[in-house]
């Protein structure tokens, strides 16, 4: 499901990722060789503490990362400018080519563990989704690192190991084609920009691995919530049963979404 109409950073965001493992989180539960991470149990116990006191653990911030989030639009421009789109929707204008739409948050859900809704959901927050003929075909990981680190990527031309699972995972909760890598800078003329596909034998193997590591994260986060949640334990779980609701108005990405993911 996407959720198009939250925005990124705000407190109905920081809500509906409560207790969700989610892209930016994913290499804390597997490394990039597609081995399960030295960090799930404390990652499962962060998350089912979000849920039982309800509020959201602090997340690590600092200069480079604010400045990227202020230069994230920018660099959602550029990059489809660079691919020949737009980030522009007009149900009057030629998307043939493709448009690069900012969204809040997506969810995926486990059908399997359909006996621990809502709980069943693993997520990611898009730096932009693409969208061609209103079919979901890929997405991108947009950063705006300082000048050297872009100079690093443009010569490495690789995606770098920090943000693989970054990449892999939100290609994976999104079912999208492809997800792309792309970096700027604006003392750089040439951005970076690499692509993986879904159906390369290494991605689908990460795939394999993320989608069982998920699953008994899910497990986990459940079983401590009902372990040791409070006393208000029912309202949040209704709480989260209206947020991961469709949102009134939804625009045609939601719709298709809903179809396709």
């Amino acid at each position: 499901m996407i959720y198009e109409q939250i925005v990124q950073g705000t407190e109905e965001w920081f809500e509906i990722k409560l207790g969700v493992p989610s892209a930016g989180t994913f290499n804390t539960l597997l490394t990039t060789q597609g081995k399960r991470s030295a960090q799930v149990k404390s990652t499962i116990k962060k998350l089912a503490d979000e849920l039982i006191r309800y509020e959201h653990f602090e997340s690590y911030t600092n200069e480079d990362m604010e400045e990227g989030k202020l230069r994230e639009a920018e660099g959602r421009t550029r990059y489809a400018e660079a691919l020949d789109m737009t980030t522009i929707y007009h149900p009057d204008l030629d998307h043939t080519r493709g448009i690069v739409k900012e969204v809040g948050f997506v969810t995926k859900e486990f059908e399997q563990l359909e006996h621990i809704a809502p709980f069943n959901k693993i997520g990611c927050s898009p730096d932009g989704l693409v969208f061609k003929n209103h079919k979901l075909i890929g997405g991108v990981e947009i950063k705006s690192p300082r000048p050297y680190t872009h100079l690093g990527y443009l010569d490495d031309k690789k995606i770098p190991s920090n943000y693989l699972l970054q990449v892999v995972g939100s290609m994976y909760v999104c079912g999208c084609e492809y997800w792309d890598f792309f970096s700027h800078h604006k003392d750089y003329e040439k951005p970076f920009c690499l692509r993986a596909h879904r159906d390369e034998t290494s991605i689908q193997e990460l795939f394999n691995e993320l989608e069982q590591v998920c699953i008994d994260a899910l497990l986990g986060i459940h079983n401590l919530f009902n372990q040791y949640s409070n006393s208000d334990k029912e309202k949040i779980i209704e709480r989260k049963k209206q947020i991961y609701k469709p949102i009134e108005g939804a625009t045609w990405l939601a719709e298709e979404s809903i179809r396709q993911l």
